[in-house]
């Protein structure tokens, strides 16, 4: 008896507890977010040993734990299933996109868009144009299968809309982060797709609008109108006072990092602001947010903040429940239960991943680039994701004889959720394998990078600029800033990882959060001065540089910046060198382990490298150069691959106003002689043209001049580069000539010379000191020398061991 009643009791607290779980839709909700984040850690582990993507991995842990699977059962339906807690589910949906469509605003490269605008939007456009032809197509034979389930009857011309918005509508989230997953998110390719996937969304976006606003009679349409003036009035005055605030903040935390916590608060209360505003006018907030997120200044501490906060909060927590709610939302079951629904979904898929590749396939031939360079586009575009269908179902009347109020629209507004949810998930694991496959088989998404003598100035050049401190910052921004060719340039902040020091170097990262240091000087803190010079050059040039940090040991300095080169497809890698100039001009050696660090990276590095001496240019070393000081560089060509990659290099900067280049080409003395033997008829012609010397390996020889002759007449011939023989007879000559010009030149840009040595350069190797600066960067190095400009020594990108092992 006792046994029994001990029995009910039990039954009658686990009923109570269920009562409790259905009255509480924020328990529910908790319980879902720890279930949904184990179960996607549990499934991420497994598709890694697959090589899988991770975003899979979230998807398949909502339909797990939707009523696609478990929330079929009765006591876990009250756990999993949102019956209690959709406006909860949707609220934070919204919430995510709206934070996540910021994140892209703030990170979208504007420079990108600016050379790649017109391939991004015919991409776009093709794209969504082909989807409403599929659509239309297609249409007739979904019409006629959801009749014969449903009771509700439908507009063809409403449902094609419906189908073209939905299946040409790609979700810029999930494309980001199935990018990143796939480790082609610097590939050109996967930088194509993640643009057009932001702008076919705004495309779809927009068009849902603009027929939300002319939806209604001509009263409504011209009430509509306004709304669209005035809304966009006050979005402009909110952007203009955001700039505004933008700059205050920066100024008022002007020795830290990263904002105060109540500052990122206000920022942060104003973005979710104008995401209500829009909410409230019946517009997407989504795209509104996006929009003010792209007019928000680049750099500076309070982007830097937002990226820094947001972007980990996204990662660890809100993308992986998005994308499992995603695969939540989807109940596939309904495709057992209703076989005639299997063509619904199987049409549906096909509008959308048929009219994405044919769009490409139309995008490639108007553009004329082959279509095999573009594979992932078509399929990275085809990912749909969320999408308001309850708004497409009520503003463009689908079912022109419901309304909310009867069981029509219950049963349409069930079917379209479910369509648009099932296809999507579908869609994504078809597409996620496949995109695995392909990224593994394509040889044109492998890094491979090209030396810059052959590469074309209208592509363009990715650099990262290391830094061990804030010394040659200026310099270094200096240098990348002076192109004028297409450039995506970073700074990567080295750090030495020592036991010891970990807590120092961590307090300087702790006062992101706001918090004020107990010493008020901040000269010695160079993660705070790398910054802050930073952000005046963001501030003074508008070109923006990506920011990345490595800690480690000396030991293994190289790997990580090896690694960095590779994940960000760099083709220049610039190093500081190891020493640095004191006031009274005396280069002193700093750290031992930054020579040892660049004598690895000069050895394994897959890409070009360039060592930068850093004397200043034309002013103190910590200050960056006026806009109006033009700054005289001096290229220096003895030959072989080292020079004509310095060359190649110095080429990008000689249309800058702050910049007048001057090319001096060392050759020697019996070459003059042996010029003035020819006719008279190419006098004119450069004498380069015509050296010889035995001791020159023939091949080089002929690929120097060939060089050389064609730089010449496009840019020596116009007056845009001066051009200077120096005859010598040896190395002493030589050095006797570079200390002559010693004080007329800020920088010296010099090729390694790893061919070997030169009759020009042969006696000057009798003092090298340091090695991998070559035998003229050693020399233009030496204190004793007496140079008073920088120098940047250049190595062409050689074969390595490090490519054979990657």
């Amino acid at each position: 008896m006792a046994a029994s009643v001990t029995t009910s009791s039990i039954y009658h607290k686990q009923d109570l507890l269920f009562t409790e779980w259905k009255q509480s839709p924020l328990i529910a909700l908790g319980g879902q977010v720890i279930c949904v984040l184990v179960t996607s850690h549990i499934f991420q582990m497994i598709f890694n040993t697959f090589g899988l993507p991770a975003t899979l991995a979230n998807i398949f842990a909502g339909l797990l734990l939707g009523p696609t699977a478990l929330s079929r059962m009765k006591y876990l339906d009250v756990i999993f299933s949102p019956q209690n807690s959709d406006m909860y589910f949707k609220s934070m949906a919204l919430i995510n996109r709206i934070i996540f469509m910021f994140l892209i605003g703030l990170e979208l490269d504007i420079s990108y868009l600016k050379s790649h605008g017109r391939p991004v939007m015919i991409f776009a456009l093709t794209g969504v144009a082909m989807c409403g032809v599929f659509a239309t197509l297609l249409s007739y034979p979904i019409v006629i299968l959801i009749h014969a389930i449903t009771t509700v009857e439908l507009s063809v011309f409403a449902f094609i809309i419906f189908l073209t918005l939905t299946s040409a509508n790609t979700a810029p989230f999930l494309v980001i982060r199935m990018v990143a997953d796939l480790n082609i998110t610097t590939a050109d390719t996967g930088r194509l797709a993640v643009h057009t996937a932001v702008a076919t969304n705004v495309v779809c976006s927009l068009a849902l609008v603009v027929m939300i606003s002319f939806r209604t009679d001509s009263t409504g349409a011209k009430r509509s109108v306004t709304s669209v003036i005035v809304s966009g009035l006050v979005m402009v005055g909110v952007v203009y006072l955001n700039r505004h605030l933008v700059r205050w903040l920066n100024q008022q935390n002007r020795n830290q990092k990263y904002l105060k916590t109540m500052h990122l608060l206000c920022v942060l209360t104003v973005v979710l602001s104008v995401a209500m505003l829009a909410e409230y006018n019946g517009y997407d907030s989504v795209i509104a947010c996006f929009l003010m997120a792209m007019t928000f200044p680049k750099g500076g501490k309070t982007t830097r903040t937002l990226l820094q906060n947001l972007s980990s909060f996204q990662d660890i927590f809100s993308l992986p429940i998005f994308f499992a709610y995603m695969g939540f939302q989807a109940d596939i079951s309904w495709l057992v239960r209703n076989p005639r629904s299997l063509g619904i979904v199987f049409i549906t898929i096909c509008i959308g991943v048929g009219g994405k590749i044919c769009g490409a396939l139309a995008a490639c031939r108007y553009l004329r680039i082959p279509p095999a360079g573009v594979t992932i586009v078509p399929f990275l575009l085809s990912l749909t994701g969320y999408f308001d269908i309850d708004l497409l179902v009520t503003s463009l009347g689908i079912n022109l004889k419901a309304s909310k109020d009867n069981d029509n629209y219950a049963e349409l507004s069930y079917l379209m959720n479910n369509l648009v949810a099932t296809t999507g998930v579908i869609t994504v694991g078809i597409v996620g394998p496949l995109l695995t496959y392909i990224v593994k088989r394509d040889k044109s998404l492998v890094y491979k990078p090209e030396a810059l003598e052959f590469k074309s100035l209208e592509s363009e050049l990715r650099v990262i600029a290391c830094v061990y401190d804030s010394r040659p910052v200026s310099t270094m921004l200096w240098i990348i800033g002076s192109h004028t060719m297409p450039i995506d340039p970073n700074l990567m902040h080295l750090i030495e990882f020592q036991p010891k020091t970990t807590p120092n170097v961590m307090s300087i990262h702790q006062r992101q959060e706001g918090e004020e240091s107990d010493d008020e000087d901040y000269d010695d803190d160079d993660v705070v001065k790398v910054n802050n010079v930073l952000d005046v050059f963001v501030a003074e040039t508008g070109l923006w540089v990506h920011q990345l940090k490595a800690i480690s040991k000396f030991s293994t300095m190289c790997k990580d910046v090896c690694e960095a080169t590779v994940d960000w497809r760099a083709s220049f890698l610039l190093l500081p060198f190891h020493k640095h100039q004191r006031i009274n001009r005396e280069m002193i050696i700093g750290k031992e382990g930054i020579r040892t660090t660049n004598q690895k990276v000069l050895r394994y590095a897959p890409c070009t490298v360039g060592i930068l001496i850093d004397r200043g240019l034309s002013g103190p070393p910590q200050v960056l150069p006026d806009s109006e000081t033009i700054q005289h560089v001096a290229t220096l060509f003895f030959g072989g691959p080292d020079d004509r990659e310095a060359l190649a290099y110095s080429i990008r900067t000689c249309k800058h106003p702050q910049v007048n280049l001057t090319v001096i080409r060392f050759l020697l003395t019996y070459t003059k002689k042996f010029n003035n033997c020819d006719d008279a008829t190419n006098e004119e012609a450069p004498s380069i043209m015509k050296s010889s010397s035995h001791e020159e390996d023939e091949i080089e020889k002929d690929g120097d001049n060939a060089f050389i002759t064609s730089f010449y007449d496009r840019y020596v011939t116009t007056g845009q580069v001066g051009f200077v023989e120096k005859y010598v007879n040896n190395g002493r000559e030589t050095a006797e000539a570079l200390r002559d010009m010693g004080d007329m030149y800020s920088l010296f840009i010099v090729g390694r010379g790893g061919r070997g040595p030169l009759p020009m350069t042969i006696e000057m190797s009798d003092w090298e000191e340091c090695p991998e600066l070559g035998t003229v960067g050693d020399l233009l190095a030496s204190s004793d020398f007496g140079i008073s400009g920088s120098v940047l020594v250049i190595q062409q990108h050689r074969h390595s061991p490090y490519s054979d092992n990657h």
